[in-house]
């Protein structure tokens, strides 16, 4: 029984009236010599008001009991807890991930240094839009230390550098698509095909 059908419960059983006590019969029977105390329909015991609540109180407090038995977090002593840890992520997400950071940086610094290349606001959007689909998939899998990895120089980065950059990208991608299975390698691949336009791109003159 849920405690909400305890409470409704509680809350009938509350308004139950007292039970009418039994009439006595219209004409009494006189005692015999035998037995001259007894009468000879005694009446039945009265259940009182304050037993119907003692009892409702005891049944509501054995449901929340139940209820709060089951909400018991992971861990505890919950019977139903088959809690499974999650999996550490591939580490070819991480390298992705880590690659998307460093390209990042290095087009924020190129768009200071060369504002009115318009290339680079594309590029841009594009590898923020492949980090958020790495952090998005690496969510689904057991957190990791951050890793203090060393960040390219954005100092002086220019068109060759980022072309550099985006074809050591693209090639890592693709090598890393191969050895994973399903989404997860139709996401890699996918990243090493838009770097692969990012490479193109770049090799052309910005109009």
């Amino acid at each position: 029984m849920s405690l909400c059908d305890s409470a409704t419960l509680l809350n009938e059983m509350t308004q139950i009236p007292p039970p009418t006590p039994p009439q006595p019969p219209a004409e009494a029977t006189e005692p015999g010599p035998s037995d001259p105390a007894t009468p000879a329909n005694p009446a039945p015991k009265r259940v009182t008001r304050r037993w119907i609540l003692g009892s409702a109180v005891v049944l509501a407090g054995g449901a929340v009991g139940v209820v709060a038995g089951l909400k018991q977090p992971f861990g505890r002593s919950n019977p139903f807890d088959h809690h499974v840890p999650l999996p550490d992520p591939p580490p070819q997400l991480l390298s992705a991930a880590d690659r998307e950071a460093q390209l990042i940086a290095s087009l924020e610094a190129a768009r200071q240094s060369s504002p009115a290349d318009s290339r680079l606001a594309q590029l841009l959007s594009d590898h923020r839009a492949h980090s958020a689909a790495l952090t998005a998939t690496l969510a689904q899998y057991a957190p990791q230390p951050a890793v203090t990895t060393s960040s390219p120089p954005t100092a002086g980065v220019n068109t060759a550098t980022l072309r550099a950059q985006e074809t050591a990208a693209q090639t890592a991608a693709a090598s890393e698509s191969e050895a994973l299975e399903g989404d997860l390698a139709v996401l890699l691949a996918s990243i090493s095909a838009c770097e692969a336009t990012h490479v193109e791109l770049l090799q052309a003159t910005n109009g």
